[in-house]
């Protein structure tokens, strides 16, 4: 837990592998016939922090004209990398740890590529929703870090009606590993979506959801090493 751990663990994997991590931001896409630029603006704001992880926020611009919440969070985990990044790539086992979500559909795996459908149920006034995604895992430091990148992908879906309309999803999961059984995890996330209500209204229920998802897939982690235990 990170009151627990002592704070040279974080410097390590905060300071020496985290900077060599590509940057999500500035940066520029192309999907389809649409092109748009996300620029970064101002600093991380810490939103909340409790014994087993903290959660982040900042904005970011949307073709220099509108702000979109980018979120973090980051967690000190006791279980193997292997474990952690095998939990993140099992789609049979998302809706144990993903808020809001029904099912998720294996589309395709190539590789280290694959494609998922998630399936969420939002809770009132909000819609439900689908996200089509394109997972990549890479390695890095003789196979010390893993990272997963996830961007919205509507290349596998036909005829399953309004899909993606989180807008362009683009989210990245940062795994670290500091010693056989510790790893040092990060997701960060954003979606260009334009709000359908007002943010004083929708934030605190995404805010909740993303808290809500990390806060569940700590907890499987832990459960899976203590099963393992046994």
């Amino acid at each position: 837990m990170i009151n627990q751990l002592s704070a040279a663990l974080w410097l390590v994997a905060g300071l020496v592998f985290l900077p060599f991590v590509p940057c999500h931001s500035p940066s520029e896409f192309n999907e389809g016939a649409d092109s748009y630029v996300v620029t970064a603006e101002g600093q991380w704001e810490k939103l909340w922090e409790n014994p087993k992880l903290m959660v982040w926020q900042r904005w970011l611009t949307l073709n220099h004209e509108r702000k979109i919440r980018q979120r973090k969070c980051q967690m000190m985990l006791r279980a193997s990398m292997k474990d952690i990044v095998g939990l993140i790539g099992n789609h049979r086992r998302a809706t144990e740890w993903m808020s809001m979500v029904d099912t998720v559909e294996l589309l395709g795996r190539s590789g280290n590529i694959w494609f998922t459908l998630a399936h969420y149920r939002m809770p009132w006034p909000l819609r439900d929703k689908m996200l089509s995604s394109r997972l990549e895992l890479s390695t890095m430091f003789d196979s010390h870090m893993s990272i997963i990148d996830i961007e919205s992908d509507n290349s596998r879906i036909k005829g399953r009606g309004q899909v993606n309309d989180f807008g362009s999803f683009h989210g990245r999961w940062v795994v670290v590993e500091l010693g056989s059984e510790l790893c040092f995890t990060e997701f960060t996330a954003y979606s260009t979506s334009i709000p359908l209500f007002p943010r004083w209204l929708q934030d605190p229920i995404v805010d909740r959801a993303f808290l809500n998802t990390m806060e569940q897939f700590v907890a499987v982690v832990h459960d899976k090493k203590q099963v393992k235990q046994r």
